[in-house]
């Protein structure tokens, strides 16, 4: 199994479940949860119930959440060892999910993960070197993200996380060994709109190695080998909710080159991953026996 690294946020989410449709302007009844969350915890904390050793580099704020924080890592044997220290704030995600499990609006203060400088992944630059790949979300800023790929001999697998947010990756396409993201992401960088294929052709020219464009319940299109390839995926049983599905993917596809899977298992892994968050509250679902959810997979 290649060693991992990934870096990027985590933050509190407070998920509020509507009981009926949004009412503007009126306190609406709802099923309100809290946990932890950020694309970066998501993709690690997947990586980790599937029985990686992995890596997190984060930062985490001194204040009263933050200690609660470390404590809940060392309970997910997810690595915070080199993490930044803070005081600015622990960041926040609210978001109001639909009765259909539909995000109607999301609000995130991210400034904690802002102490994660450049200057912060220069001091590290040894411990960045020790992995075989790294995994970055788009919530690092545009300083941090050029210093990484300056410093780091890792392939770099990058998650879009938006599509404003993508656009931080433009001066680094070159250099990113693959990149997942959505239809509407893919748009933001190739100026192509609602044509995947042609979006992956695109990616592929400005020389990133490998692309994983997603479309909801549509056809997964990747690459390989300069080849750009259509996967149908099955119909989710069930969606309570859209939280973290696409933070799943992404882990999916993390395990898959980690553990030197065939491409097409890694994208299958990747799909039955995001359908299994999609049928529970939450932005990450525990697995039960992984080896049941791996069968046929491996």
């Amino acid at each position: 199994m290649k060693k991992v690294l990934v870096v990027g946020a985590t933050n509190l989410d407070i998920i509020a479940r509507l009981s009926h449709s949004v009412i503007p302007r009126d306190s609406n009844p709802a099923n309100i949860s809290t946990s932890w969350g950020g694309v970066g915890h998501n993709i690690a904390l997947n990586l980790a119930h599937l029985g990686m050793d992995v890596h997190f580099l984060t930062a985490v704020s001194t204040d009263v959440l933050g200690a609660s924080l470390k404590a809940y890592f060392a309970k997910e044997e997810v690595n915070i060892g080199r993490a930044v220290e803070t005081t600015r704030s622990t960041g926040v995600y609210f978001c109001l999910i639909s009765p259909e499990g539909k995000m109607e609006v999301a609000a995130v203060d991210t400034q904690t993960i802002e102490a994660l400088t450049k200057e912060e992944i220069a001091k590290r630059q040894d411990y960045l070197n020790a992995f075989d790949y790294l995994v970055l979300d788009a919530n690092l800023n545009e300083e941090a993200i050029g210093e990484i790929f300056s410093r780091s001999k890792a392939k770099i697998i990058v998650e879009a996380t938006s599509g404003e947010k993508v656009k931080k990756f433009i001066p680094f396409l070159s250099k990113i060994y693959m990149l997942k993201c959505n239809i509407l992401e893919a748009e933001q960088l190739t100026g192509i709109k609602e044509k995947p294929v042609k979006q992956a052709g695109k990616l592929l020219s400005f020389g990133i190695e490998e692309a994983v464009i997603t479309q909801g319940a549509g056809p997964v299109i990747y690459t390989i080998a300069n080849k750009i390839m259509q996967k149908e995926i099955p119909k989710a049983p069930s969606i309570i909710e859209e939280t973290g599905a696409g933070d799943a993917f992404t882990a999916g596809l993390v395990y898959g080159k980690a553990a030197g899977l065939e491409t097409e298992k890694t994208i299958a892994l990747a799909v039955r991953l995001a359908q299994h968050t999609l049928s529970q509250p939450g932005a990450v679902v525990p697995l039960g026996s992984k080896d049941e959810f791996m069968g046929g997979i491996r």
